[in-house]
């Protein structure tokens, strides 16, 4: 399991950290010399990156398995056109979520098999780092900051254009509460301090929907009940592999 979560931290924090908006719309143009430049460097960096984190230093497999499955499944998505089958901004909603939830499974079960055929040996110096529970935080923290953002981002998009246009808000504010809300509730789910927790969304709701569009209302009570959810199972699901 410690291995496993090693490379899924690798995973995440390559993926939505080390790559930019730029780096993404180059590395998806794979009509251009550039656009494979950019999805083997991506996969590279991956394989590297879970190579130094597992510390086996003997073992070459992981890494170069890592690569070309990370690749393969990067250049297939690549590959998908979703304006093709996406007429409607509902339609590229729905579309978007699911090949990204898609593309996040088959790199986590690639990941999953990888894990189970690994056996790393760690010196003593890095003796703590095998505790499965400081795996579980590093890996919860990552996933309630960019991947659920990116996830809460693409799923709320088919209202966007509806929302926005009349939007005053500072730039970047609300990716920045979703960070903020995310990591303290999953903190106070760690520390089995639910009354916080429940204060937490109280002020929320107080500051956020003194509204009267009820639109925007209904849009930001969605992505904070998935911004909620998400980092109150995360700290559940932490607090279970703990027993």
């Amino acid at each position: 399991m410690v291995i496993f979560l090693k490379l899924l931290t690798v995973h995440f924090v390559v993926d939505f950290f080390f790559q930019t908006e730029q780096f993404c719309l180059k590395k998806s143009n794979l009509c251009t010399m550039a656009g494979w430049f950019y999805q083997v460097l991506h996969a590279f960096i991956h394989s590297v990156l879970s190579y130094l984190v597992l510390m086996d230093w003997c073992n070459w497999v992981i890494p170069v398995l890592v690569f070309v499955f990370h690749f393969v499944i990067d250049v297939i998505k690549s590959m998908i056109n979703v304006d093709v089958f996406a007429k409607t901004s509902i339609q590229r909603s729905n579309m978007d979520c699911s090949i990204f939830i898609l593309d996040q499974i088959f790199h986590i079960v690639v990941l999953w098999l990888l894990s189970q055929y690994c056996i790393c040996q760690i010196g003593l110096f890095f003796g703590q780092l095998q505790d499965i529970s400081v795996w579980c935080y590093i890996v919860a923290y990552i996933v309630v900051l960019n991947p659920t953002s990116i996830f809460i981002c693409k799923f709320v998009q088919r209202w966007q254009d509806d929302i926005l246009q009349k939007n005053t808000s500072l730039i970047d504010a609300g990716m920045w509460i979703g960070y903020a809300e995310r990591v303290l509730a999953l903190t106070f789910v760690l520390l089995k301090q639910y009354e916080a927790l429940g204060f937490l969304i109280a002020a929320k709701s107080l500051l956020r929907f003194q509204e009267t569009d009820t639109k925007q209302t209904e849009y930001v009570l969605i992505g904070t009940l998935f911004s909620f959810g998400v980092a109150v199972l995360l700290g559940l699901l932490c607090s279970c592999l703990e027993l």
